[in-house]
């Protein structure tokens, strides 16, 4: 792009040669793609931009309020939706605190084992609340058969 002359001075960063804003269209399917040819870049959406952004900001550690602001997204939801899949080391630091919460400090000892148990319509013929050694085993008629529960 080319330097404005001090006459030709603008309020804004990316400008055409007179100074005023770029038309975004203009931009998007001329500017933008010559820029990344003079770059060496390989062609790539503008908008993608913003995902590369959002992932470099979720890389170094960056609130997810932080970032729904920089994306301005009306909802926290919204920027969850778009971006947890890029969050691992979120759902990894918050299972840290509840077995924290749940065991406590490490003490050396060999913690309780968890283990799946069957959620769902007990057994025939067992009590409710009981949890039956054939749990999990066996497929109930209502499809309850997944293993969401965890006990020790």
């Amino acid at each position: 792009m080319q330097r404005l002359s001090t006459q030709k001075r603008s309020e804004f960063v990316f400008c055409t040669e007179r100074g005023t804003p770029i038309d975004a269209d203009n931009f998007r399917h001329r500017e933008f793609p010559q820029a990344l040819r003079r770059a060496g870049l390989r062609p790539i959406r503008f908008h993608d931009l913003r995902h590369t952004y959002t992932s470099l900001l979720i890389a170094q550690g960056a609130h997810p309020k932080h970032i729904q602001a920089q994306l301005g997204h009306a909802s926290i939801q919204t920027t969850l939706d778009r971006y947890r899949h890029l969050m691992p080391q979120v759902h990894q630091a918050e299972a840290r605190k509840l077995d924290h919460l749940v065991f406590g400090e490490p003490t050396g000892h060999p913690r309780p084992r968890l283990v799946a148990v069957r959620a769902g319509r007990p057994p025939r013929g067992s009590k409710m609340g009981a949890v039956s050694a054939a749990a999990g085993k066996h497929r109930s008629k209502m499809g309850a058969e997944n293993t969401t529960g965890l006990a020790t």
